[in-house]
This record gives C-alpha cells, structure tokens and sequence, in this order.
C-alpha cells in the first residue's frame, strides 16, 4: 500500500520525521519509510503516529488495511493490540475505510473518509470504528460466511450488521444496501440500524443521505414527515428538501416564512451553509437578520457573508461594508481653484 510523506501525516521537517506536528524523536531520517497514516518504520523500530510501538516485532510487521497490522505475536489497531484475536489466522475483510463524499473531478478529500471496516479470525468476527475505542467482537457472527458490504454495513449467512450493531429481523440473503444511511430486504426498511416502522419496503427509495420515500410518505432519516406532500417533494440538498406549500429542514421541520419556490442554496466557491428565497437570507435554516438576499454573497470565510450595505458572520450582522452608504462629492459645491 502505497502512501506518499505528506503534511497530513509523515512528513520531514527541519530535517526530521514529523506525523503532523509533533516530532518522532529518535527516527532515523534514512530509513524511515511511513506504512500508512497509522504506522511507520525505519531500520530500528516500528511506529504508531508519533510514538514508538515498543510492543512490534519490526522483522515480521505488516500492515493489513488503513486500521490493521499485524506481526508474529499480535493484531494491531490504532490504540494497541487485540487479545481476543487468533493472529495466525487473522484477516481484513475490506480496506479499512468507506467514502460517498466525492467531489465532481472524483477526488476525495481527506476529512471525508471514514476509517472503519470488519475483520475475522478462525471463530471471531470484528468490528473497529477508529473513533471508537477498541475493537468489537460481532457476538454471534459467523466468520466462514460474513463478508463486508458497502457504508459499514456487513452480513453473515443469519444476520446483518451496520457497525457493530445488529439490525432485528432482517433477511441477510434479500438484504441490499440503498446509501450509507438507508438498506432494505425487502419487507422492512432500516435507518441505519433502526427499523422505519411505517415504511412500505415494496415502494421505498432514497432521495438523499438522510431523504426518503414510499408510495405514501416522505421520510427524513427514520421518522415520517407528515407534513409533506409526496407527490411535489422534491431534495433541494441534502439538508433542505420542498414541496409545493412549503421548505423542510433540519429534523424534517418545516422552515416557518421560507417561500418553496424560491428558497436555494447560495453558490459559492466554498463549502456553503447560506440560503436564500425572494425575501430572506438564511444560514442553517435560520434567518440572517436584515440581508438582502438579491445582492447577497458568501465569504471570506465558510460562516461569513455580505450584501450591499452590510458584513455577517452566520445569522448576525457585524459591521458596515467598506464603501457601503458613502455619497459622491457633488463637484458643483467644491470651492473653486
């Protein structure tokens, strides 16, 4: 596996081996060679981030996926060793990270992986979140069967998986993933690991991350939306969605004074939280007070904006922009020279 030095992770500084800020002390420049954004070696010893792995056996240490190793005497995950597993027959059943967050030229960018992912050995089936402590073992799981799906999702031949946790009665052989958030087998709909009770598994399909819809009803996350009218609904993005009456948000709310027609997200180079309808401006949903929404535009900042007259930060106005409001000198009242 392939990683380059990078400011993200490894990387020399002054002429010594840095993993984002803090120094490896006592790294050999020469030989050190990063692993991946977890582990690194050079001639003497292995490393985890920035600390030596004193634990390591170096001759026979591999890395397995972005969030596995393993050497001679131990299964390795980010924050130590996993004593429940079988390392001679240990083994990743995927790469250790998912993404559906790519841009339009297909690249990914590096906050939008998620490292987490399954393995096995012999008996055992395992479960690591990164940000989540240790490991897991999955109880019950099979791990002649059990193979990794898409979005964190993972199936045996008698049961599913999302994570760690366990969707109830569910068919694992009818079983099909919709998006990171929504699956269904085809008689019940999941939310994650969540039933959605009311759905209608035969009609149900996505509409976004946390968007979807049946024959019936319009559905944010796992709870229905009473208030919408199925047959207009419509995603604006994934957080605001419309139909011919009104704009829902946040939680499936509805957003009080939004006109449906209007309402859009503002376009901007940078990743944008403003909106706009012919009346108002708004920053998560709430409005910005007093912006115009016609000459309204976002920056510098993510969480920054301005009109004609006046600078915002989020939903509050801050300070008059410059030049804003001045008056041209009249010529004819100037004295003369």
């Amino acid at each position: 596996m392939k990683i380059r030095w990078s400011k993200e992770h490894y990387h020399l500084e002054d002429g010594k081996v840095h993993w984002w800020d803090y120094e490896l002390k006592g790294a050999d420049v020469a030989s050190f060679a990063p692993l991946n954004h977890i582990w690194a070696r050079d001639s003497k010893r292995i490393y985890t981030q920035n600390s030596a792995n004193k634990l390591a056996d170096r001759k026979t240490f591999q890395v397995l996926n972005h969030i596995f190793a393993k050497d001679k005497n131990r299964v390795f995950y980010l924050s130590g060793w996993i004593k429940e597993a079988d390392v001679n027959t240990f083994r990743v059943l995927d790469e250790g990270r998912f993404c559906d967050d790519e841009s339009s030229s297909g690249k990914v960018s590096e906050d939008a992986w998620d490292y987490s992912g399954f393995a096995c050995d012999a008996t055992q089936v395992f479960h690591d979140d990164m940000l989540e402590g240790k490991p897991v073992v999955l109880r019950g799981a099979d791990p002649k069967t059990f193979r990794s799906l898409q979005f964190g999702f993972g199936k045996d031949s008698d049961a599913v998986f999302h994570g760690r946790w366990k969707l109830k009665k569910v068919n694992p052989q009818t079983f099909r993933v919709l998006n990171r958030s929504f699956s269904t087998d085809g008689k019940r709909a999941y939310y994650f690991d969540q039933e959605i009770a009311s759905a209608d598994a035969a009609s149900f399909e996505v509409l976004g991350e946390y968007w979807a819809r049946d024959a019936k009803r319009i559905y944010f996350q796992k709870d229905t939306v009473p208030q919408a009218d199925r047959a207009t609904f419509e995603l604006i993005d994934y957080n605001f969605g419309r139909d011919r009456k009104y704009v829902y948000g946040y939680a499936g709310e509805i957003l009080a004074g939004a006109d449906a027609k209007s309402f859009q997200r503002i376009k901007s180079r940078r990743s944008s939280l403003f909106y706009r309808d012919k009346r108002r401006v708004y920053y998560q949903g709430k409005p910005v007070g007093g912006a115009d929404p016609k000459s309204f535009e976002v920056g510098p900042g993510y969480n920054e904006g301005r009109d004609h007259a006046w600078l915002y930060v989020e939903t509050a106005k801050t300070e008059p922009r410059a030049g804003a409001g001045r008056k041209k000198k009249d010529s004819s009242a100037l004295p003369p020279h």
